[in-house]
């Protein structure tokens, strides 16, 4: 099991489009989570459990929600390991310094 880290940001053009895609979102973060382990006390960001790594959990959560690459933004880290995953509308690549390990998806 791998311990990822997840945050992201919806871009916000119109009311419905924020709403389908941050629900869509965060039903698919929680999506097949063992015993329910996360957090996400905190807004846009969690903490879970899962049986993929930081790319493949990434690729998933952007597709099954309807992210769109042109505006919203998405980044997964390990705890555990090196491994890291970036993927949308990142205009400030600051974290690519901060995580030279990241994978741009």
């Amino acid at each position: 099991m791998a311990t990822l880290t997840v945050s992201f940001d919806i871009h916000y053009d119109t009311e419905a489009n924020y709403d389908r895609i941050y629900k869509a979102l965060n039903e698919s973060i929680r999506k097949g989570l063992p015993n329910s382990k996360w957090w996400a006390e905190t807004t846009s960001f969690y903490v879970v459990d899962v049986g993929e790594n930081a790319g493949t959990f990434l690729g998933r959560i952007a597709r099954e929600s309807g992210a769109r690459r042109t505006m919203d933004k998405i980044v997964v880290l390990d705890v555990n390991t090196k491994s890291a995953a970036r993927w949308g509308n990142i205009r400030d690549t600051t974290i690519d310094v901060l995580v030279p390990f990241i994978q741009k998806l």
